[in-house]
């Protein structure tokens, strides 16, 4: 196994490409996944590897990148493998979108390469290698996308032979933005395994790079979001409270709130449906017709134009009924 610490952000020289300057991702395997990448079961990401195989019935398994926007320039793959078995299409980069055949790049059982591409809507072998792979022996792979083309590079990890080299091979258009595949597939299992090593993608296009780090602080601010709702879910459980529709957010107070023939349901203008809503479920689960009024159970949005309405609970406590 390669010391992960070895591993750092490699310019990537395929033919007819230039250096990519910018870093989008230098993922580590055995540690958690920046966004945008995703471990796919039962592939695991442990021990600071990769671990794919073949799934039955060519259901894919492996490393999955993306959507990642395609830039004005160049979008530039470093991996490093050791095929562990040879199976029919194995130790592969392969499309997920636009669709699962637009390009693909794979090992077969004999250990040559291939290349495919989705060309004028013709999906076609467009090279294949030579020399073929060994079991056993740590490859490094070079590869450039654009909207319209593949070009790469697999040669040994020691020493640098070179076992297969294509110029920039045209493609049909990706459109606005690719995913792929670090895999191995076929249609028994195990017959393909591979144990991957290290992922770097980097880019020319710095706009691509403001873009790419927007959506991995949206992912982030997602997730985050989505945590504080697990977190404020399982302690409403303990609380024996139910919310529907659930709340974009939800604070929980220490004490009890009680319904008093005082209190009255405040909501401005534009949320007065909204409380037309509360008042009734309030009737059939509480048998209690709160009006609505200046102050009590406040209906606000934190934005305007945007998601439902939150309900608050005036600071003061009342005891429990």
């Amino acid at each position: 196994m390669w010391p992960s610490s070895r591993w750092l952000l490699i310019p990537v020289l395929a033919v007819g490409a230039r250096t990519a300057e910018l870093p989008l991702f230098n993922v580590t395997f055995g540690r958690p996944l920046p966004p945008l990448v995703t471990c796919v079961e039962p592939a695991t990401n442990a021990d600071g590897m990769l671990h794919s195989a073949t799934v039955p019935g060519w259901r894919r398994s492996g490393l999955r990148v993306g959507p990642l926007p395609l830039p004005q320039g160049k979008l530039s793959l470093t991996y490093e493998f050791r095929p562990l078995a040879l199976g029919p299409q194995s130790q592969e980069l392969t499309s997920e979108v636009p669709s699962t055949h637009w390009y693909m790049l794979f090992a077969d059982a004999g250990g040559r390469y291939h290349l495919h591409t989705r060309v004028g809507n013709e999906w076609a072998q467009r090279q294949a290698a030579t020399q073929p792979i060994e079991v056993g022996t740590w490859y490094r792979a070079e590869v450039t996308l654009t909207a319209t083309s593949i070009a790469g590079r697999i040669s040994e990890h020691d020493g640098g032979k070179v076992i297969f080299e294509f110029a920039a091979t045209p493609v049909d258009d990706l459109g606005a933005e690719t995913t792929f595949y670090l895999t191995d597939e076929g249609p028994e299992a195990g017959t393909g395994r591979t144990e991957w090593s290290s992922l770097t993608i980097g880019t020319d296009d710095p706009g691509l790079k403001a873009q790419i780090d927007a959506k991995v602080a949206q992912v982030r601010r997602e997730q985050r979001e989505r945590e504080a709702m697990v977190a404020a879910s399982r302690r409403l459980r303990e609380l024996g409270v139910a919310l529907l529709p659930w709340p974009r957010e939800v604070q929980v107070g220490a004490g009890a709130y009680r319904i008093t023939p005082q209190t009255r349901i405040a909501a401005p203008s534009t949320l007065r449906q909204s409380a037309a809503e509360v008042r009734a479920v309030l009737q059939e689960r509480c048998r209690r017709d709160v009006p609505l009024g200046d102050r009590g159970i406040n209906l606000a949005t934190t934005r305007q134009s945007e998601a439902p309405p939150a309900i608050g609970w005036p600071s003061r406590r009342h005891p429990s009924p």
